[in-house]
Parts: structure tokens; C-alpha cells; sequence
């Protein structure tokens, strides 16, 4: 069994949807005035990980198949935290997969790891919004990180084909490069979950005031009306996205007060929610 390939796909699952792990951020939503009307801006963010192989012979087909699986499994960081902190849930993707591994082919395997992560991140991505503010921003911080390395080594026409479709935009030698940035941020998410789970805090939620008030600051730094509706079409041939990408992470990161939260929250909270 290629655990490389099985990890692979459940982190994918973890930071979002899509093959290579599309996160959906709901960077900036807009009512006009006259009728109220929502203007969501998505920026996707993709994510693949890990370079080690596992050799298929230390697998055996005998009674200690689960406790095998356990252990290569949770030589990744983020299925220890999975084990640690949503037990259940990991202890029945386990079963599982050791009651499928004997017949299970690589496609079904990975398919398996991918839909485990990316549905407990749905399940539980209300959550997020009773998590703290320093968590939730050490999601969306990464999510800078990462769109600014695709720019940064890959160019802008690359970045912007990320940003409109994910990952298979990038070209394959990016997948080392970004490896640990996805990683912390698939556990800054399930992090933040786990936090809002054992919470009591009121759960955080966006209002119209604080869309008027990211646009009245977001335009300040130079954004325009244009580079919204840009934004909205997000076309894969339109290199400008990038960076308005950026500028708006930037400036959900860097808002102040409870309005701040609120946003970081909801936009956070787009990105665990999205299939």
C-alpha cells in the first residue's frame, strides 16, 4: 500500500476541496445599498504534500493490519492530530481502511484518505467560528504564505491560474517547495476546529457593516472597483489576480477589532465549508 499516495490525498482533503486541495476563502463579500445584494470573492488555495515512500512489503496481511496502518499513518503530523484530538472519527477511518486494504486498489485508497479529511473538515467547520482570533489568522496568514511562494518561485501567470482553478495550475516541481506551508496549514485548520469544539465562546459571524467596512479599507490600499469584479470572474488568463488575491488576505489579516474577527472568522470558515 503507497502510504505517500494515501497521506497525499488526505491532506488534500484536510486544507480543501478538489484533487490538489482547493480552499475556498470568502475573501470579501459586498451589500449595495440598494438591494442588498451579496458579492462573494473566492481565492483558492491548493494544497498537496509529502515526499517520503513507504515500502508496500512492511504491510502484512495478518491480524496486526490496523495497528500497521496506525503507525505509517501517524508518521505524518497531521493524522497524529487527527488521532489525538477527533479519536472517533479516526479510529473509524481506520477500520475501514484495514477492513478494505487487502483488495483495495491505489486510486480507491487515496479516494478513501481524501474523503475521510475532507468530510470531517465539513462536519465540523462551524467550529471554527468559536475558535480564537489568533488561531483563525494562523490559517489565513498561511494562506498568504503559500499564494505569495507560488508567485514568488513559479511567476505571476502560474499564481493566477492557481488562484482561478487549483491545483493542477501547478507545475509538478512546486509540490517539495510548498510542502510544509500546506501542511501547517491543514493543522492550523483542524487546530482551529478542534479549539472552537471545546469552546463556549459565541460562535463569530460577519454583518454587513463589516463587509462595508474590509471594502472601505481594502480600497485604501489602491484596490478598485475593477480589480473586484475581476476577482469575481477569476479567469486562469488574467495574471492581475494574483496579487489582488494577496491584497485581499492581506487586508482581512491586518483589520482591527471585532470587526476584524468577525471576518476572519466567516472567511475561515468559507474555507473549512466548501466541498
Amino acid at each position: 500500500m503507497d502510504f505517500q499516495a494515501i497521506i497525499f490525498a488526505a491532506i488534500a482533503g484536510a486544507v480543501g476541496s478538489g484533487l490538489g486541495a482547493a480552499l475556498g476563502l470568502a475573501a470579501a463579500k459586498l451589500f449595495k445599498a440598494s438591494n442588498a445584494a451579496p458579492f462573494i470573492v473566492i481565492g483558492v488555495i491548493i494544497g498537496i504534500t509529502l515526499s517520503r515512500f513507504v515500502d508496500p512489503s512492511a504491510i502484512s496481511a495478518s491480524g496486526e493490519l490496523r495497528d500497521q496502518l496506525d503507525t505509517e499513518l501517524r508518521t505524518d503530523p497531521l493524522f497524529r492530530q487527527l488521532q489525538a484530538e477527533f479519536p472517533d472519527e479516526y479510529g473509524a477511518y481506520l477500520n475501514e481502511l484495514a477492513r478494505k486494504a487487502p483488495s483495495l486498489n491505489p486510486e480507491e485508497a487515496e479516494q478513501m484518505g481524501f474523503e475521510f479529511t475532507s468530510n470531517l473538515r465539513m462536519k465540523y467547520a462551524g467550529n471554527i467560528r468559536q475558535a480564537s482570533d489568533e488561531q483563525i489568522s494562523k490559517i489565513l496568514t498561511k494562506e498568504l504564505q503559500l499564494t505569495r511562494s507560488i508567485r514568488d518561485d513559479f511567476g505571476i501567470d502560474v499564481c493566477a491560474r492557481f488562484v482561478a482553478g487549483g491545483p493542477a495550475a501547478l507545475p509538478e516541481n512546486a509540490y517539495p517547495k510548498l510542502e510544509e506551508i500546506i501542511r501547517d496549514k491543514g493543522t492550523a485548520l483542524f487546530s482551529a476546529i478542534a479549539e472552537g469544539r471545546n469552546s463556549s465562546a459565541e460562535p463569530k459571524h460577519a454583518i454587513e457593516s463589516d463587509w462595508q467596512k474590509f471594502f472601505s479599507e481594502w480600497y485604501a490600499t489602491g484596490a478598485t472597483g475593477d480589480d473586484l469584479a475581476l476577482m469575481q470572474k477569476s479567469s486562469p488568463d488574467t495574471p492581475e489576480i494574483c496579487d489582488i488575491a494577496i491584497s485581499i488576505n492581506k487586508t482581512l489579516i491586518a483589520m482591527e477589532g471585532d470587526t476584524g474577527e468577525r471576518l476572519r472568522a466567516e472567511s475561515a470558515y468559507g474555507a473549512a465549508a466548501l466541498p
